[in-house]
């Protein structure tokens, strides 16, 4: 197989991304090539003389691992990064026999992946500043958190192919109790890493309105199988969800306050009236939950939340917040 890149320029001129010269160029090349096909895919144009050719990559790789690994790792991994699920499947529909089972590979590995998720603490620039940065899935993703009063607020999280993903102020936190057990996980040396996944995944759940990532952390089952009874409003109309959260529940679990306040984001929902009837407007632990509504920059969403939520509150959680009324 000879340089990827002018294997394909060879064959189509019109790919016109930038040759790079460096001992892992195939790799960004592939890449390249998956971009290049995905702008066919919405210019409606047909893909199959591309298909075609990267069966034509696999034949010539026959048994070197290395050279199918380009396709697989290189062009099919950027194409399930990059596109949407309806261009997915118009790609997997025309696939050529190798390339098929190049394909349901990749789908396997990653389910592999999913299912043995390892965890590693690691240290970024200082261009991207946290208290605590973790690699999941073989450094697919990364994950951010901050320390601030002994409470853990989640910060940002990236993934390969979806990007950087940063909440916009002071993200709902985790409780003092599991804020406590994530760090006892961390300072004891992680030895476990099914419980501080599901923190991290608890942490990612209640932000979830917050961070607007539900394609990559749905694709990574990062909002299944958090630690503890989350209970949150599956759609607008989802009145029994909310009906069932009680007292007990609320000041136990405060991070229950991130779904309660999600309800809030139209006043006009059939869960709103419902999730105000919940709140327990003199619990100072609710602070937190709503400082990171406030600081979320959704206009309509803040203005429910201080025309119909703020006015209830106790006056010493107003004068936390300085919203205290005129």
């Amino acid at each position: 197989m000879k340089n990827l890149y002018d294997s394909i320029t060879e064959h189509f001129p019109e790919f016109d991304f930038e040759k790079r010269d460096f001992a892992w160029a195939d790799f960004f090349t592939a890449g390249d090539f998956a971009q290049f096909i995905t702008q066919k895919i919405r210019k409606n144009e047909p893909i199959e003389k591309y298909l075609h050719f990267i069966e034509d990559l696999l034949f010539e790789a026959g048994n070197d691992e290395n050279k199918k690994n380009l396709v697989q790792s290189g062009i099919f991994k950027s194409l399930q990064n990059i596109c949407s699920e309806a261009e997915l499947s118009k790609i997997e529909q025309q696939l050529f026999p190798l390339s098929r089972q190049c394909w349901t590979k990749m789908n396997s590995d990653f389910e592999e992946l999913l299912n043995n998720c390892e965890i590693c603490l690691c240290k970024m620039p200082e261009s991207r500043p946290s208290d605590f940065c973790f690699s999941l899935f073989d450094g697919s993703v990364f994950v951010d958190f901050a320390k601030k009063d002994g409470l853990i607020y989640l910060l940002r999280i990236s993934f390969d192919g979806f990007g950087c993903y940063s909440v916009p102020g002071d993200s709902n936190p985790l409780s003092k109790e599991r804020s406590k057990s994530f760090l006892k996980i961390v300072r004891g040396g992680m030895k476990d890493k099914t419980e501080l996944l599901g923190l991290i995944k608890t942490a990612l759940k209640i932000n979830r309105p917050l961070l607007d990532a539900d394609e990559p952390l749905k694709k990574y089952k990062l909002l299944d199988n958090a630690n503890f009874h989350f209970i949150l409003c599956r759609d607008k109309f989802d009145v029994a969800s909310i009906e069932k959260i009680t007292e007990l529940e609320l000041r136990t679990n405060p991070e229950l306050y991130a779904g309660l306040l999600e309800c809030f984001m139209d006043m006009n929902w059939p869960v709103a009236k419902v999730a105000l009837g919940k709140m327990i407007f003199d619990d100072k632990k609710v602070v937190p939950y709503l400082k990171a509504v406030l600081a979320s920059g959704d206009d309509e969403w803040i203005y429910f939340v201080k025309e119909n939520v703020l006015p209830l509150m106790s006056m010493k959680i107003k004068k936390t917040l300085k919203t205290v009324e005129k």
